[in-house]
């Protein structure tokens, strides 16, 4: 009854889906083409004026990253992949839990036999049986009417948002924008852990009430349909607690990828640390090189100042003996030629004697 009426619901989910993503596409497109040819144009200036030092390793990479970005926000062939993935991935886990049945199968189920038992309490003459079999009804109608309002929001929900997915993967051309998918693919994370949880509860559910069914027969009497209707209560309070245990799950399993991240981070910045360090006692070895260069330099000043010294302090020893030596030469010169003087007048006044 319930896998009838939702498999038409599934398919118009569907079909706007893929419809959603190709008229976003479509107007995307040509804008996020020319948004890569300009960044391509900025680049390329760059390379031939080197503003900014960047290696060619991160230029094939962006271009590589833009191209796939582009392919995935603007095809639908190339998204489908992706899109089966993700609601194969709760169709799997839903089969895993329920022997081979989707989510709609096991509510089938469930709601068959509360409706069933319902019948037969009703049908009993005493009235306690009876008004345990209207309860199971309702109780029935209830979960049915739970357990399918929850998987068709949460289907619904994902289909909206894989079919914005267009807009949400561009976000990712620029660095600064990335945290706005981050939170979409959140987002789409917590919507499909709804559909696991309530797949899960559904199968609990279906277990507890296998295990009271055999008990429950019209010879019976109240006590048995009691604890049947009982397992039904529990249902629903279990079916209401659905949405906080899948944000709980989902916000664990974002928690724990936003760890890995920060791991890596962390991993990187401890290699940036190292190359850091590795660069600081490299530089401090060449200053350490620098110094002792210097220091042996400043000697060979001082040596070459000192020798200079020496130098200046020889010249003028020898300039000064110099001037000694002219002095005593001319004083040599003087008493000479006044020795010669002498002479000479001596020979004259000899001369003049004898005549």
């Amino acid at each position: 009854m319930i896998e009838r009426f939702v498999a038409t619901i599934e398919d118009a989910i569907n079909n706007f889906t893929e419809t959603a993503f190709n008229k976003l596409a479509e107007g995307l497109a040509s804008a996020l083409w020319q948004i890569a040819a300009l960044v391509f144009i900025v680049m390329m200036l760059n390379a031939i004026l080197q503003i900014k030092q960047v290696g060619v390793l991160a230029y094939v990479g962006w271009y590589v990253r833009i191209a796939i970005i582009i392919l995935m926000a603007t095809s639908w062939a190339n998204f489908e992949p992706i899109y089966n993935g993700i609601n194969g991935l709760a169709d799997n886990i839903s089969g895993a839990m329920t022997n081979g049945e989707n989510v709609w199968g096991a509510l089938d189920e469930i709601v068959t036999k509360c409706f069933t038992l319902g019948s037969s309490a009703f049908q009993n003459a005493t009235w306690g049986l009876s008004l345990t079999g209207v309860v199971l009804w309702v109780a029935g109608a209830i979960i049915a009417a739970f357990g399918t309002g929850i998987a068709l929001v949460a289907k619904g929900g994902l289909a909206v948002a894989l079919g914005l997915a267009p807009v949400f993967i561009s976000t990712l051309m620029v660095s600064g924008s990335a945290n706005i998918f981050a939170a979409w693919a959140k987002t789409v994370v917590g919507l499909v852990m709804i559909i696991v949880v309530l797949t899960g509860v559904v199968s609990l559910i279906t277990a507890l009430f296998e295990s009271q069914i055999s008990a429950v027969t019209t010879e019976s009497g109240i006590a048995a349909m009691g604890q049947f209707l009982a397992v039904c209560i529990i249902a629903i309070v279990m079916l209401t607690q659905i949405p906080s245990l899948a944000s709980g799950m989902a916000g664990a399993i974002i928690a724990a990828s936003s760890g890995l991240a920060a791991a890596a981070g962390a991993a990187g910045g401890l290699k940036n640390l190292m190359n850091a360090a590795n660069s600081g006692v490299q530089k401090s070895i060449a200053a350490g090189k620098t110094a002792a260069a210097m220091k042996s330099a400043a000697k060979d000043g001082s040596g070459i100042r000192d020798s200079a010294s020496r130098a200046m302090n020889a010249r003028r020893e020898i300039m000064n003996q110099s001037r000694n030596l002219g002095s005593a030469a001319r004083q040599s010169r003087a008493a000479d030629n006044f020795r010669a003087g002498l002479r000479v007048g001596q020979n004259k006044n000899s001369g003049s004697s004898q005549g």
